[in-house]
C-alpha cells in the first residue's frame, strides 16, 4: 500500500527544489562567468560558467544535505526537536546559498 504523504514531506521536497526553481527563473541575470571565490582583498579569484553556478552549486549542496541527513541527522532520536531543527535547517541551506550567489552578482 502507498504511504500517505504528509504536508511536511511535501514542504521539505519543495524546499530542496527551491534553488533549482530560483536558478531557472533568474538564469538570465547570471553573468557568463559567475564569481564564486574571493580573496581577503575582495578580488575575484574563482569563477564558474553560468550553468554550473546556476544548477551545479545547488546540486552539490543538495547532495551534501542528503548525505548529512542520512549519516548524521537520522542518527538522532526520532522524536527529538534537535533532529527536526537540523533537518529543516539543512534543507534551507541550498536555497540560502543560491540567494547569496544571486545577490553577490
Amino acid at each position: 500500500m502507498w504511504k500517505r504523504v504528509k504536508k511536511e514531506q511535501v514542504l521539505y521536497a519543495v524546499l530542496l527544489l527551491l534553488p533549482f526553481l530560483l536558478s531557472a527563473v533568474f538564469y538570465s541575470f547570471y553573468p557568463l562567468q559567475t564569481a564564486v571565490q574571493w580573496n581577503s582583498a575582495g578580488e575575484v579569484t574563482g569563477t564558474l560558467p553560468r550553468a554550473a553556478a546556476a544548477f551545479g552549486l545547488p546540486a552539490l549542496a543538495g547532495i551534501g544535505v542528503l548525505a548529512a541527513q542520512v549519516f548524521a541527522v537520522d542518527r538522532l532520536p526520532a522524536c527529538s526537536r534537535l533532529r527536526t531543527a537540523c533537518s529543516w535547517c539543512l534543507a534551507a541551506l541550498p536555497a540560502l546559498l543560491q540567494i547569496v550567489v544571486l545577490c553577490l552578482q
